[in-house]
């Protein structure tokens, strides 16, 4: 067999392993478009830390990886997604990955930037958070925002995203850890900080999730909406999603 190959195997039998194990680590991944796919379809089983120390694999090493894992159970995903996902693990951490992305190549990497929101619109633009909902956040929360009971908690009828002005533009840039409840359940995955999204993007899709599926009904009559302006103060601030929430 050859060493490639020899490669392969042993990354995916260690993976497997901790499939079975259960093992969950925060890890930091490279910067990069679909990044969120890896949260969502590898992590729910095992550490991340086994494919950054593969680093380097080609393309139809990284697919036949994915394919292994399909067969020990991976979560489903359509051929868009898997298409998605070995993208950015060839690219990423295959044998040539791009230079590490400043802010300007990481926002060039998000969608097109949209006009600033004006203050008390948050929903002045529900189909552009949308399709950024649709993009970086359905996969775990679901279209439906229902989420994945025990993994992803719900964002329909969540009342955490109105605990201040600016916790949900906290947790899509810097992520969150830490035990949660949701709708008396507890959840305790890491969800990966996604702060390569420029902050006209967080603010639209701050006000999507605020404004789909009845959370409008949620809202407290004093609470202001999130612009962009309040989204940068919130990217500069030392404080964390988690803290945000506890007050």
């Amino acid at each position: 067999m050859r060493p490639v190959a020899l490669r392969v195997l042993f990354i995916v039998l260690v993976i497997g392993a901790s499939a079975l194990s259960g093992r969950s680590v925060a890890v930091e991944l490279p910067r990069g478009p679909n990044r969120s796919l890896v949260f969502a379809h590898c992590q729910t089983c095992h550490s991340l830390d086994y494919l950054t120390d593969s680093r380097g694999l080609d393309r139809s090493q990284w697919e036949s990886v994915i394919d292994s894992m399909r067969r020990l159970g991976l979560p489903a995903m359509s051929s868009e997604e898997h298409d998605r996902l070995l993208d950015y693990l060839a690219t990423y951490l295959g044998p040539h990955p791009p230079a590490a992305a400043g802010p300007v190549e990481a926002k060039a990497t998000a969608s097109p930037a949209m006009p600033a929101a004006a203050p008390g619109a948050e929903s002045a633009k529900p189909a552009a958070g949308e399709a950024l909902f649709e993009q970086h956040c359905a996969i775990c929360h679901q279209s439906t925002g229902e989420g994945i009971p025990g993994q992803f908690p719900p964002l329909a009828g969540n009342r955490d995203l109105f605990v201040s002005r600016d916790f949900p533009a906290l947790v899509i840039i810097k992520g969150l850890q830490g035990m949660i409840e949701v709708g008396g359940e507890s959840y305790n995955s890491a969800m990966p900080g996604f702060d390569f999204l420029s902050n006209d993007e967080v603010a639209a899709l701050v006000g999507y999730i605020r404004s789909a599926w009845g959370n409008e009904k949620l809202r407290p009559a004093d609470l202001a909406s999130i612009d962009a302006a309040a989204v940068k103060t919130a990217r500069a601030s030392d404080k964390s999603a988690y803290q945000a929430r506890q007050h």
